[in-house]
């Protein structure tokens, strides 16, 4: 069957804190955007509901999630609901509108999707689903949509659905629907800007009968309310006393983002009043938009929640979210840069089976948060272990642009990093501990590239600035220490913010800032004028630069201008798209025109290497030499460069959208290429003459955002592919999968403290290890620490470098040392070295004295097993 891919990793990222035992710690993770608690004691059963990766079962005490949708075509979701055939009958619906068949004796891993289909069979055109309510007596599904409101009867288990259209509303999107007293729903319309007459609004909707149809009428508002104003509007009911409601309005008119109102009905939605606006410590939640307490993107985060008492009301946005207590005259705010939370609110959720009600459930930007007592607490740790990362999915004038989306490197750590759509650019460390990722910055990460020291460059997508200036979006540079797995920055200006990693642009006081693309050189070997390697090339509007490793402090340098035809943006502008460079003796820049150019360092000029007609957009390049590279353009074109010439290969047939990834392996002849689509990836070792589809493993959907080619130094081969709402993904492409291979480490040590008066003390303890390595995780460090209960003691370090053909590299490190002595000199200390092949063994003596009048003594004899 062959080698198939797995998750890299199963960790969310390691928000705050440092040590994983630390209890202050913070974890985030992907967009999660609806949660549910099913009806099930005692054990709870939660299930959250993610913008790209379908329905996960998680763990609020930090537990493995487990995704419950790898199969799914259609896994974007937005809303999660209970249903109605037992504690496990979940609807879940966002592309697609998905149920657990009850039937099968395990419903939460049998999921179906439910055609939306009139009596007849004909498909209903809803567009996306929003939100959707369950209405009992007869059970009844009620779906809020991109095109209007859509109900069906829910049949018994396992039967189809025959859905009718909602009457007496306009066509257009439905953002919330709730349910009302007595067999009633109220729907809210998603007005916008656009709409000729406005269309927002809140409509109650009414059966004429049993069997239908559902009619709707609007609702009537009070005071200064206007309807007219309404955007996206979220809705919902108290579930004890269905006739009080609450909704909240956003607005987006001119530079005006926000919250327009909050409003209650207490007679089922037929009538609306604003609430009160007061924000304990803050100013007005609504109606003051100079301040803007909510913050903006009405259209993304916008959600509430009622509580079992109708006096409790809570509204999610993006800056965090407002409690009332009181119906809400009045407002505390919880911003989402508390502890634990993330801004961007998407859903908040009561937990009804707590009997106190003071448990929410805030699903936003950076996965999920809980608070058992109303706000004051949270914890984070649904995110531990729930692998639901997004790499940051850049558009530049509707074209996919090269941005670094992954970068990966093999060695003694495995180092991964990526730019995360809402947790900045973040990194990890593989091997030799599971580790989680570690953020770099925050927002929205934008480009990351490792360079061949191991060293980090990266940058986000923020003009986040300090005492007026920016450095956010300028590039940074990290070191990595491998003992900890962790980047710290380097600090090349005296002061802050640009000391904050910030590598200076050569001739001013400041970084490079927003680059249009940027690469490490993958192997450097040019050198300018003063021996500085050339590491890395980047370009900004129509500059070429290259940064340089110079002594003490790395430098960017302007090299070329390209001119380009037409920069800027809007039709026909042409700016760069993808860069690389594989020594450093030429560079090849790829345009949004289809332009391919190369420059080599002797003038730097620019050669228009570009075969006619134009391909289109340059979406990757992967460069080995100036004579040798590859590139995939606009669509399915797949391009060689070799000597001065680029020629055309043949793509994989039938494959399904775009090329969005590029990757190539030339340690063999002939190399072998890999591209991607955003669900399919592929490898060609002929040129593109036979393609082989090498998906399996992967989720149905995984929304493939980059591909990276790894050689690690045990010889293992791997293929990394980065996803928007999967994390990162690893495929072996040499050896064989799960396979282990056990290193076993048996000796013991005798030694001695020698004293001047009395007797010798003399201990022999024995020690003893034993590990399994293999491509997953090739190194292994342990240590063992003796002594002989009185003054002296014996460190022994062990760092093991597996290798594809079972043998290993094992460097020891032995210390002698005297526990009342601060003098290293008072030390004796031995290392070595040993090649081990698969199936030997080796036996390692080493003797060591501290050198001093009655002299100390250790005699370590130990047993390598491989």
């Amino acid at each position: 069957m062959g080698n198939v891919w797995h998750p890299a990793s199963f960790w969310g990222v390691l928000a705050t804190g440092t040590e994983l035992n630390d209890p202050d710690i913070s974890f985030a993770a992907g967009q999660l955007n609806s949660v549910v608690r099913l009806d099930e004691e005692p054990v709870p059963v939660i299930l959250a509901a993610a913008q790209y990766s379908g329905v996960w079962l998680v763990e609020v005490d930090g537990g493995d999630a487990i995704p419950l949708s790898t199969t799914w075509d259609r896994p974007g979701l937005n809303v999660i609901r209970r249903g109605v055939h037992g504690s496990r009958h979940v609807f879940a619906a966002g592309d697609a509108l998905w149920e657990t068949d009850t039937t099968d004796s395990m419903p939460l891993f049998a999921w179906r999707e439910i055609p939306i289909v009139d009596a007849t069979g004909t498909p209903l055109n809803t567009g996306v689903i929003y939100d959707l309510v369950i209405v009992p007596e007869p059970n009844t599904i009620v779906l809020a949509c991109q095109t209007g409101v859509y109900w069906a009867e829910i049949p018994i288990a396992g039967s189809a659905y025959a859905f009718d259209t909602a009457l007496n509303l306009t066509v257009g999107p439905f953002s919330g629907i709730a349910l009302g007293p007595q067999r009633t729903v109220v729907a809210a319309a998603w007005g916008t800007p656009q709409d000729v007459p406005p269309r927002g609004g809140l409509f109650v909707g009414e059966w004429q009968s049993l069997t239908g149809p559902l009619v709707f009428s609007e609702a009537k508002y009070l005071g200064d309310t206007d309807n007219q104003m309404f955007m996206r509007t979220s809705i919902a009911s108290c579930p004890n006393d269905r006739v009080m409601m609450y909704a909240v309005a956003g607005e987006y008119h001119g530079t005006r983002d926000s919250i327009y109102q909050v409003l209650r009905s207490g007679d089922g939605g037929r009538s609306w009043a604003a609430t009160g606006n007061n924000v304990v410590h803050h100013s007005p939640l609504f109606g003051y938009p100079t301040t803007n307490t909510p913050g903006d993107q009405q259209a993304r985060n916008n959600c509430i929640a009622v509580g079992a008492s109708p006096d409790v009301v809570v509204v999610g946005w993006r800056n965090g979210y407002f409690v009332s207590e009181n119906r809400g005259e009045a407002w505390t705010m919880i911003p989402g840069t508390t502890p634990h939370l993330h801004t961007g609110v998407h859903a908040v959720a009561f937990d009804d089976l707590d009997p106190n009600e003071r448990t929410l459930f805030i699903c936003s930007d950076g996965g999920m948060a809980v608070t058992t007592d109303l706000g004051a607490t949270h914890s984070s740790l649904t995110n531990r272990k729930l692998p639901n990362l997004e790499a940051r999915c850049v558009d530049r004038n509707h074209q996919t642009t090269e941005r670094g989306f992954l970068t990966a490197r093999g060695g003694t750590a495995g180092v991964m990093a990526m730019s995360l759509q809402d947790n900045g650019d973040a990194y990890i460390s593989l091997y030799p501990a599971d580790q989680p990722w570690r953020p770099l910055d925050e927002g929205d990460g934008e480009q990351v590239a490792l360079l061949h020291d191991g060293n980090l460059l990266y940058r986000d997508f923020s003009t986040v600035d300090q005492n007026n200036v920016e450095f956010g979006n300028r590039v940074r540079e990290a070191w990595f220490d491998r003992p900890s797995g962790t980047f710290t920055n380097l600090s090349i200006f005296p002061t802050q913010p640009l000391s904050d990693g910030v590598v200076p642009l050569d001739g001013v006081a400041d970084g490079l800032g927003s680059p249009d693309v940027l690469a490490a050189v993958t192997a450097p070997s040019w050198a300018n004028s003063s021996g500085e390697l050339l590491v890395a090339v980047a370009v900004k509007d129509q500059a070429l630069y290259g940064m340089f490793a110079g002594a003490p402090n790395p430098y960017w340098k302007r090299l070329a201008t390209l001119s380009l035809w037409r920069h800027g943006v809007g039709p026909g502008a042409e700016f760069a798209t993808a860069i690389g460079s594989g020594d450093g003796d030429g560079i090849i820049v790829g345009t949004s025109t289809g332009r391919l150019l190369q420059l080599m360092p002797d003038s730097w000029h620019v050669h228009d290497t570009t075969p006619k007609p134009l391909p289109g957009t340059i979406a990757r390049l992967v460069v080995h030499t100036r004579y040798y590279a590859f590139a995939i353009a606009a669509g399915q074109q797949l391009w060689v460069f070799r000597e001065s010439t680029w020629t055309q290969l043949p793509g994989p047939p039938a494959a399904p959208g775009d090329f969005v990834g590029l990757a190539t392996d030339t340690t063999g002849y002939p190399e072998a290429v890999f591209v991607a689509t955003a669900t399919q990836v592929f490898v060609t070792r002929d040129s593109g003459l036979n393609w082989d589809d090498i998906s399996a493993g992967l989720p149905a959907a995984p929304r493939i955002r980059d591909l990276v080619f790894v050689r690690d130094p045990s010889g293992a081969h791997f293929l990394f592919a980065a996803t928007e709402g999967w994390s990162v993904w690893r495929r072996q492409l040499n050896g064989t999968d799960g396979h282990r291979h056990t290193v076993r480490v048996q000796g013991h040590t005798d030694m001695v403290d020698r004293v001047a008066i009395g007797h010798d003390i003399w201990a022999h303890p024995q020690f003893g290890n034993t590990v399994e390595l293999g491509a997953d995780d090739p190194w292994a460090f342990f240590y063992f620490q003796q002594d002989d209960g009185d003054e002296v003691g014996v460190i022994i370090n062990f760092n093991i470098q597996w290798y594809t053909d079972d043998s290993i590299d094992l460097a020891y490190d032995i210390v002698l040392y005297t526990k009342d002595e601060l003098d290293e000199s008072e030390q004796d200390h031995k290392v070595g070295t040993v090649h081990i092949a698969a199936g030997a063994s080796r036996t390692i003596i080493e003797d060591l004295v501290i050198d001093e009048s009655w002299p100390d003594r250790a005699h370590v004899d130990m047993t390598v097993f491989n």
